[in-house]
């Protein structure tokens, strides 16, 4: 999986913003040219070829709940096409986080159970309370 998340902090994103259309070639040569399975997690506003290319890899749309509120209309719509990312359950380093209550981590994925795949991000997170609201909302 390659995180095509830019960096949160403005900062890191200036310092580096002359590398962008080389990074961005760097990433477009590897995926069409690795013969494994490729998946680039990237934010649910992205539109094709904005920070990866349109090739097979496999989308996984960020929907970070825990930081921002989406209705059930729009979860289920950014689903179509895509593999949805739920997350965060467990702290960064800097520890100021805002973390995916077991409940709503039960609840968004008994709104996204007809999807193939879900990716739960920070899974060094994953206790008893998360483990439950997991089985508790698949078959």
């Amino acid at each position: 999986m390659l995180d095509l998340e830019l960096p949160i902090k403005k900062l890191h994103i200036i310092k580096r913003l002359f590398l962008f259309k080389k990074n961005k070639k760097l990433i477009y040569d590897f995926i069409k040219n690795y013969k494994g399975k490729i998946d680039t997690a990237e934010y649910f506003w992205t539109k094709n070829n904005f920070l990866s290319p349109n090739l097979r890899n496999k989308k996984i749309k960020m929907l970070y709940s825990s930081f921002h509120s989406f209705s059930e209309k729009f979860m289920r719509k950014t689903a179509k096409g895509a593999i949805i990312g739920l997350g965060i359950i467990a702290q960064g380093i800097d520890r100021r986080d805002l973390i995916l209550s077991p409940k709503k981590l039960r609840s968004e994925l008994q709104l996204l159970k007809d999807q193939k795949e879900v990716i739960i991000f920070r899974l060094g997170g994953l206790n008893k309370r998360y483990l439950n609201a997991i089985q508790e909302s698949t078959p």
